[in-house]
């Protein structure tokens, strides 16, 4: 346990403590001490007040002292396996060892705390109250108490924070990662899912590429198991790849800029970022068109991209735009809806004071999300009402996904991009970014930003736009769904995602 030591087995009086009774039943009874409590505090080099002593955690507690005590006994008894049981902290003692696991050794573990374990009964008394074995790792039988602390418990298999590839691969797909540099210099990460039990492995798959919203990142497409837009495609036989734009989590290198990396909005990602990825894709597949879902931002930047590089439409069979964010006099969120009039001001604001982006969760809002966000929490309608804040309020909002969600977003942003949609929002225009009188005259030659030209796309997308568009194929909508839940609504996959697949299995014909 925490701050204890073997004397914990014994003080209660020799009738009740587990030391004690298991000697009666006949046990070899070994008592551990783990390295820094009172019993343990030598070392062969150091001594106490030496830094170096100190330096360790329950991790190494995991991967030597345990194996070390488990050799000594083995040695002493000249016996091949032992029994342990386990209090608290020596739980994550246990599941750090793989060693230890592979030898299928057999423990008990009240209080458990580092997995989740079936317990109705509220106390330990005896046999009644033990749970049903269930199994860790490699086959260790694993009885234990009910406890919650399994939900803020990090150790790196069970609560890890997983990247998209591992998303990927522990749901049993098959999944790699890229990087593409752009052509300012950007570095960029691209995931890929190239198949499944379903769908395995090949290399005639059509290639379509994912692209995320505003302070999202390619997980986003991955965190429902069921109804992930991702593993639908992988299993319908898509070769699927997902972006991640500049300044995401997973797109913060350049090869040269360190202060200047901000200095950016959507408009670069529609001019660089998309044409980066179009080309590698088509290069590793040795395809000559890909298909497009873009979510929100990512559906921005296509149509920049469309506007102001049209030789890449010859790349793309069919663009499918989940709530594309072009037209956004209308937005339904209050926070967007509060800025948008103080656009500029907020950019020269938060340019004298260096502020030049908003940051990715960290550590201790990836805590409190998991904790806060989840079905049992009393605050989970705090969760929810800050999303509102952004996206307006929405009733189809898979709720699940909450403890998930902090996990990745906020995934990172530049303040520029805030801004830019602010201006969208004030003007009612799709039009470039605005850096003020002079600085539009310096950068476009004329005193207003010009208007993005929707004339040039001719590939399938809210009122407004779908008339901008020359050749769009299908418009679809929905009264009961709201900005977000194009990835994370309840029925996304009935509703929305069925309808894209036939459509794109109507370009595969």
């Amino acid at each position: 346990m925490d701050l204890n030591c073997s004397s914990t087995w014994l003080l209660p009086g020799s009738e009740k403590v587990l030391g004690f009774t298991l000697a009666d039943w006949g046990y070899d009874v070994w008592l551990g001490n783990v390295r820094g409590n009172r019993y343990s505090r030598r070392h062969l080099d150091w001594i106490p007040s030496d830094q170096k002593f100190w330096i360790f955690s329950w991790h190494e507690i995991g991967i030597y002292d345990i194996p070390t005590m488990i050799d000594h006994i083995t040695e002493q008894m000249e016996q091949k396996k032992i029994i342990m049981m386990l209090h608290s902290q020596g739980t994550k003692f246990f599941v750090t060892t793989p060693r230890v696991s592979k030898e299928n050794y057999r423990f008990f573990c009240n209080g458990l705390d580092s997995l989740h374990v079936s317990n109705k009964k509220p106390f330990f008394p005896g046999i009644d109250p033990f749970c049903q074995p269930s199994q860790l790792t490699l086959g260790v039988p694993l009885i234990g108490q009910q406890h919650e602390t399994n939900e803020i418990f990090n150790a790196t298999f069970i609560n890890k924070v997983l990247t998209p590839k591992e998303i990927a691969q522990k749901a049993g797909y098959a999944a790699e990662t890229y990087q593409v540099v752009t052509h300012d210099r950007y570095v960029l990460q691209l995931d890929r899912i190239t198949g499944s039990k379903k769908s395995p492995p090949s290399n005639n798959k059509p290639a379509v590429l994912l692209l995320h919203g505003v302070l999202d990142c390619s997980a986003t497409w991955l965190l429902d198991p069921q109804k992930g837009l991702g593993f639908i495609l992988a299993d319908q036989g898509y070769d699927v790849w997902l972006g991640n734009v500049r300044g995401n989590r997973y797109s913060r290198k350049h090869l040269d800029l360190s202060p200047s990396f901000w200095m950016f909005s959507w408009h670069e990602m529609g001019i660089y970022d998309i044409p980066a990825m179009i080309d590698h894709i088509t290069e590793q597949t040795e395809q000559e068109k890909i298909f497009m879902i873009t979510h929100s931002q990512g559906g921005t930047a296509f149509f920049v991209m469309a506007s102001e590089r049209p030789e890449y439409q010859q790349k793309v069979t069919a663009a499918f735009a989940l709530a594309p964010a072009v037209f956004m006099s209308r937005t339904k969120s209050p926070l967007f809806k509060a800025l948008a009039p103080h656009a500029n001001d907020v950019n020269v604001i938060t340019d004298l004071i260096g502020m030049y982006e908003f940051k990715a969760s960290n550590k201790l809002i990836q805590t409190i999300g998991k904790r806060v966000c989840r079905d049992a929490s009393i605050l989970q309608p705090l969760c929810k009402n800050i999303i509102f804040l952004f996206a307006g309020f929405d009733e189809e909002l898979n709720t699940s996904l909450l403890p998930l969600i902090p996990q990745y977003d906020p995934a990172g942003a530049s303040v520029r991009q805030f801004v830019h949609y602010g201006q969208l929002i004030h003007s009612g225009m799709f039009r470039k970014f605005d850096y003020g009188f002079v600085g539009n005259i310096k950068k476009y030659g004329k005193k207003n930003p010009p208007d993005y030209n929707l004339g040039n796309v001719k590939l399938p997308d809210l009122h407004q736009l779908y008339k901008s568009l020359p050749n769009a194929q299908k418009f679809l909508i929905s009264d009961n769904f709201a900005h977000l839940d194009f990835v994370w609504g309840k029925h996304v996959d009935t509703w929305v995602y069925n309808k894209v697949l036939d459509l794109m299995k109507h370009y595969r014909k």
